[in-house]
């Protein structure tokens, strides 16, 4: 599987939406739908609920990520 799959399409983190699904943050991530969970749940990555529905916005992935960068 390449990167493009990985990304749903989307080559860069730039070209991804404004607000995420859990299935686009597992994705971007290569990770299952637990982990992603265990990061909300424990407040690494921030999230929107919108009725049933858990979005994570652009900015709280980059937050994510960035937190690993020294």
């Amino acid at each position: 599987m390449n990167s493009a799959n990985n990304f749903r399409g989307y080559r860069e983190l730039s070209d991804l939406p404004l607000v995420l699904c859990v299935y686009d943050v597992q994705a971007v991530l290569g990770v299952g739908r637990k982990t992603v969970d265990a990061l909300i749940h424990s407040g690494q990555l921030k999230s929107i609920r919108a009725r049933s529905r858990i979005l994570i916005p652009k900015a709280a992935l980059i937050e994510y990520l960035n937190s690993f960068v020294a």
